[in-house]
């Protein structure tokens, strides 16, 4: 049996039992809380002893002990130590006296029997202790039988002038010794007390280090203290935890040993302690002042509890150490005491006006909310919890509330704020909510915010005849902000949904885009038409299009609407707390004026207002994505994305699998506009991974179109084919998110050699798009797919009407939009223009920061140049080429570069080392082709300038002229 750091007291009781056969007989009373290794003394202390020479009677008591007569002496000359006879004969003096004796009744001091059966074991005792010492052992000798204490005493009076040592153990707690006992103990002049605390930390390393290693032993000891407190059982417990799990000394595993070994501690100590241990892991350290109520015990008594708690390791400050003690402790209950505790606690908390959660947390444990104020508390505690970020929680409350509901309008109430918990982490599940909620706005009896938020469900879910119901059903509004709210909505829908829009025929802002519903179809002939070259606007777009110190995504001017569940402004229900700003309320309407008007700067600046000012939720969900896609669609992703990252990290951390999908779906987009393959398939995949699949809606259509057109630009067909044949939730195609994934389709079927194919879906994009009054190059440029489409077929003649038709269409003066334009056209037109045109486009597109549009016109210079005989600066071009394609991971246009032959020769280190930096800046340029007054605009100094550094250049070089530069400058890398 181990013993750790008992050394002072082993030493103590053999010094004892030296004495007893010197000066006559002792007794000793070993102390210590429950499982502090007394046991373990005494029975070590028990060997030594034998080993001296000394006989050793021992017996150990329990509780069922106090109903058995004599069980305790019974077990004293049960030993084997006795000699047969002996045992014999004290067999039949005991069990002579417990027949038809009652265990509690005292012996009469007059019985003249108990007289002679004491006085003849009293013999056997003395005649065991002839010549050598006799220990008589009793351990927890507190569940002593009265017969037995009553036999002891009798022995403890006749001890002084013998050769034997008594040795008890017991208890600190409530249940210890009987007073009286230990006073009678205590007239013994040999009597002494012996406490056994708990370990310290030592002792703890020391016990680790023999039963796991000296390594295990120097990390794990001090966790293992600060857990146990230094209880030995519980510590060898976790010994044993770790050695079943198989750890090498790296971190302490708190399991199932250590649990079975906290409830065995209690259940061997005062059953008041037991009960008070329950009522604390119940209630928790903050309403641990209801324990004499909940418990029915005296405050006292719970105050001696707490103290034996604190003494046998399980609590530290009035809470247990580590939250597996409270496990260990609410899992050693039975279902119906937990229930009946949990639905005590609810009852006092709420009594005491703790807050709705904690009443919350009992109701739900205990299964019962059948009184009106417990309904009460769930609905708060559920509306409460939304905000702070736990829906899981805030649903299971609604959903006990609903089952004890009677009221019918209430019980709408609560369904509609249990889709809306439920819509944070999973919108599949909401979807059985759908119809017995549509049927509640029908009936009227659905608040104008419950109604709107139905509206969002069925959109996302793709059930478009449904959500139109809806719309047309939407109560009035009664107030400002609930106009504002209705706005903002028909908005949305004009620029997302729009066949939806189109079927509301109550009166909506002006100018909102929408039109009469239109049938899709396929007009290839009737689409192809051109797109203007208009030059871009005073102050619209700029090469950094970057974000002043105003709109940093860290400062956030104000806060959008509350989260609550059981809020709702209209006819029948209050208004939530809180009121959409102006800002908020704009978000929908800022897109749908970048998409009727184009990008403005104060459209613009609105969207980042805007994005300041609303706090993530699900109310305002809607208005941050409007808000990005107003900068994606205005060409200002790089605006966009630091907002965007900042709301999904947030996302993220709030653990909202359905705010984190819509916001790495937007994500995607800004990647894609950015030419970002890379980023663009990880948000992508990110988008796609938390929800199911049930469970993604039509803002699905986002995170395929980029997945489909990463993996096609990136050469992976067959993956981009595999998300092809992946089935659209009903109604994407009618949804601005359709177009997005038509265009990356017809991408895909382009790269594929599937050009029929993508010139349909081109010219699908094209149709929907003009009959819902969204045609703007910003959203989806059609008009370039569809003749590039037919460039692929040989239809030269027709890609030449689209491209050189005037549309004067809202965004296309974005240089994004001008340089696709440019590198279309020089497809569509003659070799000897194409340079000049993919240069524009090159230009323009280094300005709109697309780079892998960029890379298709830097492959498509590379291929003019060479046909005109200009291999020198294809060579050039081409290296740049093809180290963007292998930055974005663009594979097919790697390849499409071609091989890059080197010419031979090996100074043009050393002549580039001859030219400033400003030379060769101005060389690089002249060698790609650009004029010197291009040159001197694109670099801010004056063509004179550029000529005194073009006549230095060729100086140091040793050329005739600028066609000989490439030569040289085959490994500049283009600015």
């Amino acid at each position: 049996m181990l013993l750790i750091d008992r050394t002072s007291e082993l030493s103590l009781l053999n010094s004892q039992l030296h004495l007893t056969a010197q000066a006559g007989g002792r007794v000793v009373a070993i102390t210590g809380p429950t499982a502090a290794g007394k046991t373990e003394l005494v029975y070590a202390f028990g060997q030594d002893a034998v080993k001296a020479g000394a006989t050793w009677l021992s017996a150990t008591c329990s509780r069922t002990d106090r109903n058995l007569s004599l069980g305790v002496i019974s077990q004293l000359f049960h030993s084997a130590a006795l000699p047969i006879e002996l045992a014999s004969q004290a067999a039949e003096l005991i069990e002579s006296m417990t027949f038809d004796r009652a265990c509690e009744e005292p012996p009469a001091t007059d019985d003249r029997a108990w007289l002679h059966m004491t006085q003849r074991l009293w013999s056997a005792v003395l005649e065991l202790s002839d010549g050598a010492p006799l220990l008589i052992t009793v351990d927890d000798v507190e569940h002593a039988d009265p017969p037995s204490w009553h036999l002891l005493l009798h022995f403890v009076q006749r001890l002084k002038s013998s050769n034997v040592f008594l040795v008890v153990t017991t208890t600190e707690d409530t249940q210890g010794m009987e007073p009286m006992v230990e006073v009678a103990l205590t007239r013994h002049p040999h009597y002494q007390r012996v406490r056994v605390g708990m370990l310290p930390p030592d002792g703890v390393r020391r016990m680790w280090e023999q039963l796991a290693g000296g390594p295990a032993a120097h990390v794990l000891g001090p966790p293992s203290h600060a857990v146990t407190g230094g209880n030995p059982l519980l510590v060898k417990a976790l010994i044993e935890d770790y050695v079943t799990a198989g750890q090498n000394a790296g971190e302490l595993v708190v399991g199932y040993a250590f649990a079975r070994s906290v409830r065995a501690v209690l259940h061997r100590g005062d059953p008041t302690v037991l009960q008070t241990a329950r009522g604390l892991a119940l209630l928790g350290e903050a309403a641990a002042h209801l324990l004499p109520e909940l418990l029915g015990l005296s405050p006292v008594a719970v105050r001696q509890a707490m103290c034996a708690l604190g003494g046998i390791g399980l609590l530290e400050s009035g809470d247990f150490r580590h939250t597996a003690v409270r496990t260990a402790v609410l899992d050693g209950m039975s279902e119906e005491e937990r229930t009946a505790m949990h639905a005590g606690a609810a009852r006092l908390l709420h009594a005491e006006g703790a807050v709705p959660s904690a009443v919350a947390r009992h109701l739900l444990e205990s299964g019962w909310a059948g009184e009106p104020w417990a309904l009460a508390e769930l609905r708060v505690a559920a509306d409460q919890a939304l905000p702070g970020d736990q829906p899981e929680f805030a649903v299971r409350c609604l959903k006990l509330a609903i089952e004890v509901c009677a009221d019918q309008d209430e019980r709408t109430r609560l369904v509609a704020a249990l889709a809306r918990a439920e819509w944070r982490f999973n919108p599949a599940v909401v979807r059985q909510h759908l119809g017995p909620l549509a049927e509640a706005a029908r009936e009227g009896r659905l608040s104008f915010d419950d109604t709107t938020t139905l509206l969002r469900y069925q959109l996302w879910h793709g059930a478009l005849e449904a959500a139109g119901d809806t719309l047309r059903g939407l109560p009035e509004p009664d107030d400002d902000e609930a106009a504002q709210r209705l706005t903002a909505t028909v908005d949305w829908l004009a620029t997302t949904f729009p066949e939806v829009r189109a079927g509301f025929s109550r009166g909506a802002p002006g100018g909102v885009p929408g039109g009469p519903r239109v049938e899709t179809r396929v007009e290839t002939r009737a689409e192809t038409r051109g797109e203007s070259h208009a030059g871009p606007r005073t102050g619209r777009w700029s090469a950094a299009g970057g974000e002043g110190p105003s709109e940093r995504p860290g400062e956030r001017r104000g806060e959008g609407r509350s989260d609550g569940l059981l809020g709702g402004g209209g006819r029948h229900g209050a208004r939530r707390p809180g009121s959409w700003g102006v800002w908020p309320a704009q978000g929908p309407s800022l897109l749908a004026a970048v998409l009727r008007d184009g990008p403005e700067e104060a459209t613009l600046d609105g969207a980042v207002r805007t994005l300041q000012s609303v706090t993530l939720d699900d109310a305002n969900l809607d208005t941050m994505e409007t808000a990005l896609s107003a900068l994606i669609y205005s060409d200002q992703a790089d605006r966009a994305e630091p907002w965007c990252d900042r709301l999904y990290e947030e996302a993220v951390h709030r653990r909202s699998p359905t705010w984190s999908t819509l916001l790495a779906a937007v994500r995607s987009a800004i990647a894609i506009r950015q030419g970002d393959l890379i980023a663009a398939e990880k948000y992508a995949r990110a988008s796609l991974a938390p929800l199911p699949p049930r469970g993604l809606g039509v803002f699905v259509g986002l995170s395929l179109a980029a997945q489909i057109r990463a993996s096609t630009e990136m050469g992976r067909f067959d993956e981009a084919e595999q998300y092809l044949r992946r089935p659209l939730p009903e109604g994407l195609l009618q949804t601005r998110f359709g177009l997005h994934y038509l265009q990356a389709r017809a991408h895909h079927y382009l790269a594929t050699g599937q050009a029929q194919a993508a010139l349909r879906d081109f010219t699908t994009c094209g149709t929907l798009m003009r009959s819902w009054g969204l045609d703007t190059p910003g959203l989806v440029p059609w008009r370039h797919g569809v003749a590039t489409a037919l460039l692929r077929l040989g239809q030269r003649g027709k890609a030449r009407a689209v491209l050189g038709h005037s549309y004067a269409l809202p965004g296309e003066e974005s240089p994004r939009i001008r340089g696709m334009s440019r590198r279309v056209q020089a497809a569509a037109g003659d070799l000897p223009q194409r340079p000049a045109l993919l240069r524009e486009a090159v230009d323009l597109l280094q300005t709109g920061g697309d780079r892998l549009e960029l890379t298709y016109a830097l492959v498509d210079l590379t291929h003019a140049l060479n046909e005109l005989g200009e291999s020198n600066k294809a060579r050039l071009v081409g290296r740049q080429a093809g180290k963007i394609a292998d930055e974005v991971q663009a594979e097919p246009l790697r390849k499409a570069v071609g091989p890059v032959e080197e010419p031979a020769g090996n100074g043009e280190e050393e002549s580039m080392s001859l030219l400033s930096d400003a030379e060769q800046r101005v060389a690089s340029l002249a060698a790609l082709g650009y004029t010197n007054r291009e040159i001197s605009k694109k670099i801010y100094i004056t063509v004179s300038t550029v000529e005194q550094h073009l006549t230095r250049i060729y100086r140091k070089l040793d050329v005739k002229g600028r066609r000989d530069l490439p030569d040289q400058f085959r490994r500049l890398q283009m600015r």
